[in-house]
């Protein structure tokens, strides 16, 4: 499991988009927010939050037609990466 987090985290373009989420001010943000903000490619951003998700380091939540992604709640690599990253 720690490899599987650890890898999934091991990209710099993963981690700019946990940095990103760790610093908003809703800990959880919209897919096209974090894709413009990054000013990446939308398809790209989606491949990162799956790879994320699939890990267990962010949760997907589903409002109407929006997607929002946070870290996950229930994960304790997530809460230490949150750490980590709340100190950037």
């Amino acid at each position: 499991m720690l490899a599987e987090v650890l890898k999934s985290v091991a990209h710099s373009e993963r981690i700019a988009i946990l940095n990103l989420i760790c610093n908003s001010k809703e800990k959880r943000m919209m897919v096209k927010n974090i894709y413009e903000l990054l000013e990446m490619e939308q398809p790209i951003v989606s491949r990162h939050l799956g790879i994320l998700k699939r890990s267990g380091v962010l949760e997907r939540e589903a409002e109407g037609a929006s997607t929002f992604y946070s870290l996950s709640k229930n994960n304790k690599m997530a809460d230490r990466i949150y750490k980590c990253l709340s100190n950037i």
